[in-house]
């Protein structure tokens, strides 16, 4: 009786069991590891996202807005509210106004559609 891997059919006097229990093994390891690679792009892989904004700023809004339309997963914090926060904020931009987006360890201060492009790797 013939042996079988995938769809591929051997001869069993050519292809011993072992051998093909391997070449099964080895091919489902290689269409395993390639629909994981595919599934991880190293490029996308998403950072932390952190909008520090206000309940009545339009231009926080709008980087929201924008996070949401590309799929970019972000924590919010309102600064008039968390008081630490925004002095956290200030600490580490100098920037008292909002909105400020960290993206990994850097910041984008306003609504500054090109460089989030930049940091999230969007097109």
């Amino acid at each position: 009786m013939p042996n079988a891997i995938g769809s591929l059919v051997f001869p069993t006097p050519l292809f011993p069991n072992y051998l093909l229990r391997g070449l099964n093994l080895l091919l489902k390891l290689y269409i395993t590891s390639e629909s994981f690679f595919n599934l991880i792009n190293l490029e996308s892989v998403q950072m932390k996202v952190i909008v520090y904004s206000t309940r009545t700023c339009p231009w926080c809004v709008k980087v929201k807005d924008f996070l949401k339309e590309n799929n970019v997963e972000f924590k919010e914090i309102y600064v008039d509210e968390d008081h630490e926060a925004a002095k956290k904020m200030v600490e580490d931009t100098g920037q008292m106004g909002v909105p400020v987006t960290e993206i990994g360890e850097q910041f984008v201060i306003g609504y500054d559609v090109s460089r989030l492009k930049e940091l999230l790797k969007l097109k």
